[in-house]
């Protein structure tokens, strides 16, 4: 046919091109599967606070590090900590 044959080095840095991206592949779905099945199969309950001063702020952050509460809102009574 007379077409000229690719050189040698274009064989190999498909080789190595096609090796990275199965290593990339493989490691990004290693990590999407762990993380799916690290997650708990338990429901997070979501909470209400009252009390939007300190302590009510510490409780927050207690049940947000814990994982099992999802914090919905806090109420208080002073009308200084609304909106906040």
């Amino acid at each position: 046919m007379g077409l000229p044959l690719p050189p040698r080095s274009s064989c190999q840095q498909l080789c190595l091109l096609l090796t990275c991206f199965t290593v990339a592949v493989r490691f990004g779905l290693q990590d999407v599967l762990l993380s799916q099945l690290s997650k708990p199969n338990q429901l997070i309950t979501r909470a209400a606070i009252y009390d939007a001063g300190v302590a009510g702020v510490q409780l927050a952050a207690a049940l947000r590090l814990a994982g099992a509460h999802n914090v919905e809102l806090f109420l208080d009574d002073a009308p200084d900590l609304w909106h906040r």
